[in-house]
């Protein structure tokens, strides 16, 4: 019997509904990635922050408050694509988190960005072999169950 854990980072809400959402079907652990240092409640300014984190590769300093990931087998991760990339509060965790053999199977939120941009990225910070087929959360529970069992979740 696999143990699943959801970790994931949201602004706006969004994908944390969409965590909340896989976790009502899964019943897996819940966790949210916090910066030490929030971004700003204004859209212009969390945008700015972000456009700096990326220009300039400054990965957020991270609130650790997650479980022994050891425990888990699979980690679902979700985020919202920024600049058709998961934004880097994920790399910072990836580089925390130090996983072993965990596969992570990635969620993502955008109004148009494909997942597979977001992939790209992904196999950039995570060993490939490692790494689940993503997907784009659209609220469809049908196409939530699809991508739970394609990834054996």
């Amino acid at each position: 019997m696999t143990k699943t854990i959801i970790i994931y980072f949201s602004l706006s809400g969004t994908t944390k509904k969409a965590a909340e959402a896989i976790q009502k079907t899964t019943h897996a652990d819940l966790v949210v990635l916090t910066p030490t240092v929030a971004y700003p409640q204004s859209y212009d300014a969390a945008v700015a922050r972000g456009q700096a984190e990326l220009e300039h590769h400054q990965l957020p300093d991270l609130q650790v408050t997650w479980p022994n990931l050891n425990q888990y087998d699979t980690i679902l991760l979700g985020f919202p694509t920024w600049w058709q990339q998961p934004p880097l509060i994920i790399e910072a965790f990836l580089q925390q988190a130090k996983l072993t053999n965990q596969k992570i199977i990635p969620f993502t939120t955008s109004a148009s960005t494909p997942m597979t941009d977001s992939m790209a990225v992904l196999r950039q910070w995570v060993q490939p072999t490692l790494l689940g087929t993503g997907w784009r959360y659209q609220a469809n529970s049908s196409a939530m169950t699809a991508w739970l069992a394609q990834n054996k979740v």
